[in-house]
């Protein structure tokens, strides 16, 4: 599995979850922040943003600092993302040690 079809595969898990509880009229950079949070979770991702390790290591203080506009606005959502999105079945285990950028 490539990189794209990877992130592909963790968008449409972020949007079915969206839908499924019903939130509407969230921006594509949104979808992208939560989408970056759950592949790093995940270890698929290793180079993120100030913003994404602040929520990785609930650190309060980090993610406030480093929040633009529109992730302040989001919090919430994006929280509510993180926790409740189960991607840990979405790749074949073989899958897991392979990717990682």
């Amino acid at each position: 599995m490539t990189f794209d079809e990877i992130t592909d595969l963790y968008d449409q898990e972020v949007v079915k979850w969206l839908v499924r509880n019903n939130y509407t009229k969230v921006s594509e950079h949104v979808i992208m922040i939560i989408r970056n949070i759950l592949m790093a979770k995940d270890g698929i991702l290793v180079n993120y943003g100030s913003f994404v390790a602040g929520v990785l290591e609930n650190d309060l203080s980090k993610v406030m600092r480093y929040a633009d506009d529109e992730c302040m606005a989001n919090l919430k959502l994006i929280y509510q993302g993180f926790y409740n999105i189960d991607t840990y079945y979405l790749l074949p285990k073989d899958t897991r040690s392979e990717v990682s950028l």
